[in-house]
């Protein structure tokens, strides 16, 4: 009994005495922990509209970008790539503006105005575009470079795009890119062993169809 009575009396000082010290910790530093407290809750509410503003431009820009994919599919390029431009210019933090960024330099390489599609695409590269939009944005201007003759320039974009994390299922379809641009450069050798490497590594694709037309009878 004087065991457990000795256990209480034990926890009971141990209570009393971190509530002595809290309490005369919280009277010497009233003020400072008033502040802190003030601080926090200014930090909090600023983190709410943060939020709440985050959301409400992902979902306003999100209209605008639905708006433009629906011009930007039925070939109404010129409406499309204004559009694109406006969510980019309207909406600067919108997480759709890499992808906006990229569709509109599709749009003016469309148009044949490869300089402009050119620096949609390294904008886009800047906004933090996913690992599919990146590859996609890298094999763009890899295209830019080959309507340029910059075949060199093209194959080293082509290959960027190709070594994207998780997008190796695109290597077939980038991979007769590289090939197109041996040939066009006159490096007969290379193009042939590219798309022979199409057609063994993938089979039954699309792109090994492709190859293999081009490969010698």
């Amino acid at each position: 009994m004087e065991k457990s009575i000795l256990k209480k009396d034990g926890l009971f000082a141990v209570i009393s005495d971190v509530y002595q010290f809290s309490k005369g910790f919280f009277k010497e530093n009233k003020d400072k922990l008033v502040k802190v407290g003030i601080t926090l809750g200014i930090v909090v509410i600023c983190l709410g509209f943060y939020l709440i503003n985050k959301v409400n431009t992902n979902k306003k820009s999100l209209i605008v970008f639905a708006q433009a994919d629906q011009n930007y599919l039925a070939g109404n390029i010129q409406d499309a790539v204004l559009q694109y431009e406006k969510l980019v210019e309207t909406y600067p933090s919108s997480k759709y503006n890499a992808l906006a960024l990229y569709r509109a330099g599709n749009c003016y390489y469309v148009a044949g105005r490869y300089d402009k599609a050119l620096e949609c695409y390294n904008k886009s590269l800047t906004k933090s575009p996913d690992r599919l939009t990146k590859s996609y944005v890298l094999e763009g201007i890899g295209f830019v470079e080959e309507e340029k003759g910059n075949m060199d320039s093209a194959i080293d974009f082509y290959r960027k795009a190709s070594k994207i994390k998780n997008m190796e299922y695109r290597n077939g379809e980038i991979s007769i890119n590289i090939a197109r641009c041996f040939e066009k450069s006159g490096k007969q050798n290379e193009a042939i062993d590219t798309y022979r490497e199409i057609a063994q590594r993938y089979p039954k694709s699309l792109w090994a169809t492709k190859a293999q037309v081009k490969l010698p009878k």
